[in-house]
């Protein structure tokens, strides 16, 4: 191999190195955005400990078959990606920031605007059946989309000397946007799924619980049925 071929061969394993982690970088509305388009965020409930919100890109085609004011409205043309239930950790010291994510702003693209360094801890990567919660499978309208995977992981932050938990996020995703291997392939952490039937029926439980106890989203879920309809 000459000296010419060797170098690009150097040059790209490089380039394939660092960026072997770019996918696993990416916020979940950049992913959206860049995935469908468009990003926005519809906040559920937010009661200042907690937060539950609809994570949305908007149907391109039919933004064009609305009205001016519909379309700015975009009620119609939601497309509900994630839904994400966020409990709060750690807000004392980032006090600025969180009351502009309590009023509706992305964690992820809040902090890095901040220039904090965001760390993603799984905890579990998993699925969820539709028939297992009815506001799943209200959300999921599509008997052939059985499966959502969801994540759970903890966000933790650090500035120069001060470092944070700050909060505890569950994500489900519709299986149009991104299903179980999708998340395994992002994060390379496969064995996440193996986790013990007693831990994963915990967490499930949880996240039943906390679906089923939100009047507010319980109320968006038949809006967006009578949407529908």
């Amino acid at each position: 191999m000459d000296i010419t071929n060797r170098y690009y061969k150097h040059m790209w394993l490089i380039i394939a190195l660092l960026c072997s982690g770019c996918a696993s970088n990416l916020l979940n509305s950049e992913r959206i955005e860049k995935k469908f388009g468009s990003y926005g965020i519809e906040i559920i409930e937010n009661t200042g400990s907690s937060r539950v919100s609809f994570l949305y890109s908007l149907d391109k085609n039919c933004q064009q078959n609305l009205s001016l004011k519909e379309t700015q409205i975009g009620i119609h043309c939601k497309q509900y990606k994630t839904l994400a239930i966020v409990k709060f950790l750690n807000t004392n010291d980032v006090i600025d920031e969180h009351t502009k994510i309590l009023k509706g702003a992305s964690i992820g693209a809040t902090f890095k605007n901040q220039n904090w360094i965001i760390k993603k801890e799984n905890i579990l990567i998993s699925e969820i059946h539709n028939k297992e919660n009815q506001i799943i499978n209200e959300w999921s309208n599509n008997p052939d989309l059985e499966k959502f995977a969801f994540q759970i992981y903890d966000i933790s932050l650090k500035k120069n000397q001060l470092q944070l938990k700050y909060a505890q996020i569950i994500e489900i995703h519709n299986p149009n946007y991104l299903i179980i291997d999708d998340l395994i392939e992002i994060y390379d952490e496969s064995y996440q799924i193996n986790a013990a039937q007693i831990t994963l029926a915990s967490y499930k439980t949880e996240i039943y619980k906390l679906l089923n106890e939100s009047k507010t989203l319980t109320t968006t879920i038949a809006s967006l049925r009578n949407r529908r309809n």
